[in-house]
């Protein structure tokens, strides 16, 4: 979740470039980037652009009737319901 975009000093938002942001990372157990957020990290520019990829997530119930072609699938400790790995991995083109 992002937490902060900071802008440069009396730079007009609408057109201006982020100079930072900073994000919040719920699990993270790295070391603190300020006392006050341990969860809060920056996210600095390299080469003028911010390195952040654009990416959503779905549910399995969702991905009924879709074919992809990669996927990144978290089943957790266990299946709640009979046949939801089942309809996750066939979601998958081989």
């Amino acid at each position: 979740m992002v937490a902060l975009v900071q802008f440069a000093a009396f730079s007009e938002t609408l057109n201006a470039q982020p100079v930072i942001i900073i994000v919040e990372f719920p699990t993270y157990c790295g070391p603190p980037s300020t006392p006050q957020h341990p969860k809060h990290l920056p996210i600095s520019k390299i080469d003028g652009q911010f390195p952040l990829t654009v990416a959503f997530g779905m549910t399995i119930h969702c991905s009924q009737g879709a074919s992809l072609d990669t996927a990144t699938i978290d089943i957790g400790d266990k299946e709640f319901a009979a046949g939801l790995s089942y309809v996750a991995f066939s979601r998958l083109k081989s």
